[in-house]
């Protein structure tokens, strides 16, 4: 059996040409068939990882305290299942996000006194981006 050398998406003509030729014929049976289609969505699952989201930004990265506020985080990966965690409170954000630019509502409650919070997302796959500080005021 041809083991794809990159990934999946990035199978040129002649590998796709191998990996197709090692299709089973009739005469391999139900089994041939199984572990040929096991290996090519083995070779699929072997793609480059999703790479985890990266805050770059927080706009406005600072407000006043006990009051409920806006920020628009930017960044990369973002994807439509991301939270945010803002001072270990998860918070959803508010709807048309992209996977560069999402907006969060941060209520009073989770920043009722001046100083420094944590703001970190996590996507819909687990993976938590870096964290980067609001400032409470």
């Amino acid at each position: 059996m041809a083991k794809l050398t990159v990934p999946f998406e990035e199978v040129t003509d002649e590998e796709l040409k191998l990996l197709l030729a090692s299709c089973p014929h009739s005469w391999q049976g139900d089994q041939g068939f199984q572990n040929w289609c096991k290996a090519l969505i083995d070779a699929a699952g072997a793609s480059t990882p999703v790479a985890a989201p990266v805050i770059n930004s927080l706009n406005p990265d600072s407000g006043p305290a006990n009051a409920d506020i806006t920020v628009a985080i930017s960044g990369t990966g973002f994807d439509a299942g991301a939270t945010v965690d803002v001072a270990g409170t998860t918070l959803i954000p508010e709807a048309g996000g992209t996977a560069t630019d999402l907006s969060v509502l941060i209520p009073s409650a989770v920043i009722p006194t001046a100083g420094s919070v944590q703001v970190a997302l996590k996507n819909g796959d687990a993976q938590w981006s870096n964290a980067l500080p609001f400032t409470v005021t």
